[in-house]
């Protein structure tokens, strides 16, 4: 990928709406009138409350996670599921830290890792490696170990060195679920952030992808987001518009979108290039 937190993302990927608000379910039990309240923690999986817990757009909440998962998978009992999310929530919290920074074809994120990214890269390699070991054969997995490869780039020289195995890792995700969305956000970031059309940038046919993946994923707005990256570098602003306002509807807690957005109604130079001031 030619942009860490859009490969991921993206890989990404990616990505809603509410502090981790847990569904409660009732059961209407044999002839009884009474109901029976389920806890949420028994119907909740661990991969939705985290992107829940992504919507909160707080470091904090997820560093409680990250750290509960880790309890979870000091079990010895933790099954493929416990360590794959683990993963994830590493990924995730990567990617949160990096929420306000700019995005542009062609621009890495970062020109030397800070020590927490290269922490829980590694730690989230370890752990996709542990699901691995465990018997994880879902798509999902192969697409969390490219997204963690694609985010430790901060070089074209590192892009060059990790391609090999980032493509090994997306190209065994698609053999096993082609039509995952979040292997197609992935791959649609490649189109979108891709230096050049040599190189494969296809800001049209990312948009078309990434907007696919977005009526999957209802707990994640950046598909959406990206899809609008797309059409304003298609010189579409009124379509950039309404794509940025849906995903804002999934997360206005999305500080950077909401930010593009304004930027965007203003008709302002460079809106989705610019860092979110604190």
């Amino acid at each position: 990928m030619s942009r860490a937190r859009g490969v991921a993302v993206v890989a990404c990927c990616v990505l809603v709406g509410v502090i981790v608000v847990l569904r409660l379910r009732a059961q209407i039990g044999g002839t009884s009138d009474e109901s029976t309240v389920i806890s949420p923690l028994a119907v909740v999986p661990r991969s939705e409350l985290l992107a829940r817990t992504r919507l909160v757009g707080s470091i904090d909440a997820l560093d409680r996670f990250v750290a509960e998962q880790r309890e979870r998978c000091a079990n010895l009992t933790a099954g493929a599921e416990e360590w794959r999310v683990l993963a994830e929530s590493l990924l995730e919290r990567c990617l949160s830290r990096d929420t306000l920074k700019g995005m542009a074809v062609g621009r890495l994120t970062h020109k030397e890792l800070p020590a927490e990214h290269r922490a829980d890269l590694d730690a989230g390699l370890e752990a996709i490696d542990a699901a691995l070991a465990r018997g994880d054969d879902t798509a999902d997995a192969q697409r969390i170990r490219s997204a963690l490869l694609s985010l430790s780039a901060t070089s074209w020289t590192d892009v060059l060195r990790l391609r090999a195995r980032v493509e090994a890792a997306l190209r065994a995700a698609e053999a096993i679920d082609a039509d995952h969305p979040r292997v197609i956000v992935a791959r649609a970031c490649e189109k979108l952030f891709a230096p050049n059309r040599f190189l494969g940038h296809d800001p049209a046919a990312a948009r078309r992808m990434l907007e696919k993946a977005a009526t999957a994923l209802e707990l994640d707005e950046r598909p959406f987001l990206l899809a609008a990256m797309c059409a304003w570098l298609l010189e579409q602003r009124d379509d950039a518009i309404t794509l940025l306002e849906r995903a804002a509807a999934r997360n206005p807690n999305n500080r950077y979108l909401t930010a593009v957005l304004s930027r965007l109604r203003a008709d302002e130079d460079d809106p989705f290039g610019r860092d979110v001031k604190d």
